[in-house]
């Protein structure tokens, strides 16, 4: 795929990186609060500063600046329409999971990438346990595209990615 010589940093308004918030707590830290609060109210509001509020799109626009790549590439790569990946990246649309994995694929995401982008996108990691999922993790181990991934889900009798 072709690269970008695009700066990372001259794209977003305020050049914060959703993936990194020094100001939070860890998931564990997180649940001991939430045992041991008395008060669900307050609560959430010691703990606003933790919680998640970018958007799919803020993340993946990340994603895609980390690995240098065109939003063009990405939306070939990922199998998708150009015109739809900017509607996700501007906050317009929502993928669903599948769409977030094809995104990955496009962007060239490691599998590990992969894990972490299902989960701050809101979605259950792949998981070697369910077959659908050993294909998609068998791809991504082996370097293959999301249509050739796709050809293994349909050839297996899974349901596709799209």
């Amino acid at each position: 795929m072709e690269k970008k010589d695009n700066k990372k940093t001259s794209h977003t308004p305020n050049n914060e990186n959703p993936s990194r918030r020094p100001d939070t707590k860890t998931a564990d830290e997180l649940l001991l609060a939430l045992k041991n609060s008395r008060n669900l109210s307050g609560f959430l509001t010691e703990y606003d500063s933790s919680f998640h509020k970018d958007s799919v799109g803020k993340y993946l626009y990340w994603k895609i600046m980390e690995h240098d790549i065109s939003k063009s590439d990405v939306a070939k790569g990922a199998g998708i329409n150009y015109i739809y990946l900017y509607q996700i990246l501007a906050g317009l649309r929502k993928p669903s999971r599948d769409r977030v994995i094809c995104i990955g694929l496009g962007i060239g995401c490691s599998f590990d990438e992969m894990q972490v982008l299902l989960r701050e996108c809101g979605y259950a990691e792949l998981n070697v346990f369910f077959r659908r999922d050993s294909i998609i993790i068998y791809g991504f181990l082996h370097g293959e595209d999301v249509f050739t991934i796709n050809d293994h889900l349909y050839d297996e009798q899974e349901e596709t990615l799209f």
